[in-house]
């Protein structure tokens, strides 16, 4: 009963704190990345992209849009390997010391600033003295990478959307309550934070994009601050 009652009063001291959202879009630059850049730039918010080396060089459109991301003052531009690991995620992983190097080649390519990673098909977590794996795979590679000084994140919620045909597979309503869930329940690794993972190929069409603007339009209604991941987390 005191172990609950210390527990509602944390909650209600929370509650009268700031709500912190971190927009996390993965694999660009990719078919969408651009229309995700405008939206930032019409809406005003902070966003974070966790860039893909490999995409940037597959077309001059996609250069150019990885060049967008980079000159928006409310982009974060973060570190999501040079090859995705060709989507072959244990094979990748298998060898800590290559899947290491292929990180450390799209910081220098990209020429990234932030020593900040989310790993390929991993939702592992280590920074500071929080260490949160997801599956051993992939384990031995982030230790390595903290050991060089950077810091890992993944994500608390997940937002899917048929890229091209714009259908969502959660609408806005309830990707948008599972965030005020999680934030309600205080499950958040740090509580008042919470990060959302998307792709950059979901806002392929126009109906993607309309969905993305209202969310961002239904989490400034319930004033929660979009925030950089190299601010990741705000505490109290």
């Amino acid at each position: 009963m005191q172990k609950r009652r210390l527990k509602d009063s944390l909650r209600k001291e929370f509650d009268k704190k700031p709500k912190h959202v971190y927009l996390t879009f993965d694999d660009g630059p990719l078919i969408g990345s651009s229309a995700i850049d405008s939206i930032a730039t019409a809406k005003g918010i902070k966003i974070n992209a966790f860039l893909v080396g490999r995409h940037a060089n597959m077309s001059k459109r996609l250069k150019r849009d990885l060049e967008k991301y980079r000159s928006n003052p409310l982009v974060g531009c973060y570190n999501h390997s040079y090859t995705h690991g060709m989507n072959r995620f244990s094979a990748f992983y298998s060898n800590p010391n290559t899947a290491v190097a292929d990180f450390e080649k799209n910081e220098i390519d990209l020429a990234l600033t932030h020593k900040i990673i989310r790993l390929p098909g991993r939702n592992i977590w280590i920074y500071d003295d929080v260490r949160k794996i997801d599956l051993q795979s992939g384990s031995s590679t982030a230790d390595l990478l903290y050991t060089n000084g950077y810091k890992i994140y993944g994500w608390d919620v997940e937002w899917r959307i048929h890229g091209l045909t714009g259908k969502p597979i959660q609408s806005v309503g309830e990707v948008y309550h599972r965030i005020r869930n999680f934030m309600n329940n205080k499950s958040a690794l740090t509580p008042n934070n919470v990060v959302l993972l998307m792709h950059d190929d979901m806002f392929q069409n126009k109906k993607g994009q309309a969905l993305l603007t209202a969310l961002i339009d239904s989490l400034k209604q319930e004033d929660y601050q979009f925030e950089f991941m190299e601010d990741y987390p705000r505490r109290y």
